[in-house]
């Protein structure tokens, strides 16, 4: 089995990568090395969701932009950026529409953009006022996100604004939003077109939730994050090492716990062959935003491991041992073309 896989590092570097994974021989390549030009190098980020266009052109995030990158010359042909990207997760193209679909997940929405990178409209999780202010640097606590959400028939108290508080938000006020880090309230992490309809995890409510009706299609007992369809049925990770399968009703259940493999790590990125699963785990160092599991975190790894579904059996398995950079890896996609 051999897929992509992109990534970053936890340090100062904005170093982005693409590699080509063969779990079969437990061997990684490194395909390409991008570090994004200024303004959008952002310290401890590196790519994230990434879909094929066509057999020679791969559309992948980093944290404020996403860029077009021709496999076979290597070469980026194109930078997609808006004023109010933030922490860019997940992008699908949809080749029955032209569409593009992206994740921005700072700002709890979903855009959609023509193959020209037109932009054509949007999903918002949060009301326009609330993203207005939060571009100025405004913020609520998560617990009171339900004030600014209940809008309501009667008169009521304003939600108190403030300013996310902690070491990860620290930066000027002067740091544009796009390179901001801002505190997430839905946190839509990855979209995909299923059953004739968009839908996005969203980390925050661990649900997976219809972009046109607004409808809750399943909730998942931990917080989701990446997904693929597989036949009907949509399959899901999420972050404590779990796979789920959703079917079109809506209901979900559980397929493998990755963990029975002895590996333990923030898992996104899901890929599935045959009666195979491959999932992408980040080693965790201090304690994350969303609950994980009970484990001690001194356990986790960074790791992309290769499962037998049915029997739960590790067949292969690539590690990344670079602990001085912190290697996080986020999504896995088939490897095609001159990367195949």
């Amino acid at each position: 089995m051999r897929l992509l896989a992109t990534g970053g590092y936890f340090d100062a570097s904005g170093e982005c990568f693409i590699d080509r994974l063969d779990l079969e021989r437990g061997t990684r390549e490194r395909l390409l090395s991008f570090i994004p030009p200024e303004p959008h190098r952002l310290p401890g980020k590196g790519f994230t969701g990434a879909a094929w266009l066509d057999d020679d052109t791969i559309l992948v995030c980093s944290f404020d932009a996403v860029w077009r990158i021709v496999p076979s010359t290597r070469c980026c042909t194109g930078r997609l950026h808006q004023a109010d990207f933030n922490d860019l997760h997940g992008v699908t193209v949809d080749h029955a529409t032209a569409q593009v679909h992206v994740c921005n997940t700072g700002l709890d929405a979903v855009e959609t953009f023509d193959l020209t990178g037109r932009f054509l409209g949007r999903t918002a999780m949060t009301p326009a006022w609330f993203e207005a202010v939060r571009q100025q640097g405004a913020a609520v606590p998560r617990n009171a996100f339900e004030s600014v959400l209940r809008a309501g028939w009667e008169p009521a108290p304003a939600p108190r604004l403030t300013s996310p508080a902690g070491p990860y938000y620290h930066q000027t006020d002067d740091e544009p939003f796009h390179r901001r880090k801002v505190r997430d309230y839905a946190h839509p992490n990855h979209v995909v077109v299923w059953g004739g309809h968009l839908v996005a995890t969203l980390l925050a409510s661990r649900e997976l939730r219809c972009m046109h009706s607004h409808r809750v299609v399943a909730r998942l007992e931990a917080p989701p994050h990446d997904g693929v369809p597989v036949g009907d049925d949509l399959w899901l990770t999420t972050v404590d090492g779990r796979v789920w399968r959703v079917v079109l009703g809506g209901e979900a259940s559980l397929v493998l716990d990755t963990s029975m493999t002895g590996y333990l790590g923030w898992c996104r990125g899901l890929a599935v062959h045959g009666d195979t699963v491959a999932v992408g785990l980040t080693a965790i160092r201090r304690p994350p935003q969303y609950a994980w599991r009970s484990d001690a975190y001194e356990r986790t790894e960074t790791a992309v491991l290769w499962i037998e579904r049915t029997t739960g059996l590790l067949r292969g398995h690539v590690r990344y041992d670079d602990v001085d950079r912190h290697t996080k890896v986020f999504a896995l996609l088939p490897a095609r073309g001159a990367w195949s």
